[in-house]
């Protein structure tokens, strides 16, 4: 039996993957994530893994949306817990989990267990992190400013693609330190239809067990190829083109003979942050809005969004947006 890691970084194609994944019998294992309006075929992550993680980082005081200043390193009774997962699934034959996290995770993984495999999928950098802050901007105007993690994307709107350097880089680190036990595979050659379980097959010995009839990856509900990103440091956005150079040397489609995909021109400089806050508020706005229209009988909740839209980055678009400013200056009257 093989069990496989499936690691990318958030927004990078991992759920549509480890579709495939499950489409063709491979276990993802138990208690999966439910779908949402932002992955609607499901996250295939199951949830004791996830909470691991999750309590894993919370000992280092840190979470999935903040940057981590040292590798994670496992208590004994982490390591057990891992090492008892590990055993639990190899009883089943063949299996595979899939959680954004392993990027940070996946050499405490290996040290473990070091038969597991691993697949790293990575996608364009600005595709990534464009669905992070879109992501980000609609949860915190749902949430009404109340969820941190998301926030931290509104902040710095260079956030997401830190994350996406640190987890990125900890991936190029990890198929260096095991290459025969690393797939590398950019999620734009998937889409394009590159076999993935033809390729498990070949390298890992992974065989699927059920043939699904057609494909399960639905490109026309795949995000289009995102617009160029803000970025306020280039010297960031240099890193981040290092990185993508990184991961397409050691991609096994271009080993094969699948074309390079070039990233350098994704990036704008945006020095102030002001164009890439006012894309938040952009999003944020239009829900903000139907709030307020929904509730401007009822001034104790809407003052609250009144003081929000009436401050950067939301004043910003308001300004030039008529029918928004008329809402807001009939619930002042009120």
């Amino acid at each position: 039996m093989t069990g496989l890691l499936v690691a990318g970084f958030h927004r990078s194609g991992t759920s549509a993957v480890a579709q495939v994944l499950h489409s063709h019998g491979i276990p993802m294992g138990d208690e999966l994530m439910e779908a949402t309006p932002f992955n609607p075929f499901g996250y295939f992550e199951s949830w004791p893994v996830v909470r691991f993680h999750d309590k894993v980082l919370a000992r280092m005081g840190k979470d999935w949306a903040q940057l981590l200043d040292t590798p994670v390193v496992l208590t004994r009774t982490e390591r057990n817990w891992l090492r008892g997962y590990v055993a639990r699934r190899e009883k089943a034959g063949d299996w595979a989990v899939k959680d954004p996290r392993i990027c940070r995770f996946g050499a405490a993984w290996k040290d473990v267990a070091p038969q597991v495999k691993v697949l790293v999928i990575y996608r364009a950098p600005a595709e990534s992190a464009h669905s992070l802050n879109r992501r980000a901007a609609v949860m915190l105007a749902e949430s009404e400013g109340r969820d941190d993690a998301e926030r931290l994307f509104v902040d710095d709107p260079d956030h997401a693609l830190k994350l996406w350097v640190e987890h990125n880089e900890t991936l190029v680190a990890l198929h260096d330190r095991y290459p025969d036990d690393c797939i590398v595979l950019g999620y734009h050659h998937v889409l394009a239809g590159y076999r993935v379980m033809d390729a498990l097959g070949r390298r890992f010995g992974i065989r699927p067990l059920a043939h699904p009839d057609a494909s399960t990856i639905a490109p026309d509900v795949q995000s289009a190829k995102s617009k160029q990103l803000w970025v306020t440091d280039m010297a960031l956005a240099a890193r981040a083109d290092a990185v993508w150079q990184a991961l397409q040397s050691r991609d096994l489609a271009l080993a094969e003979g699948r074309a390079p995909l070039e990233v350098s021109q994704d990036f704008a400089h945006d020095p102030s942050g002001k164009a890439a806050r006012a894309e938040h508020a952009a999003l944020q706005v239009p829900i903000l809005y139907n709030r307020l229209r929904a509730n401007h009988n009822r001034l104790r909740l809407a003052e609250p969004l009144i003081g929000k839209m009436s401050k950067p980055p939301f004043s910003w678009i308001l300004r030039s947006l008529p029918k928004y400013r008329a809402i807001l200056d009939r619930l002042k009257r009120d």
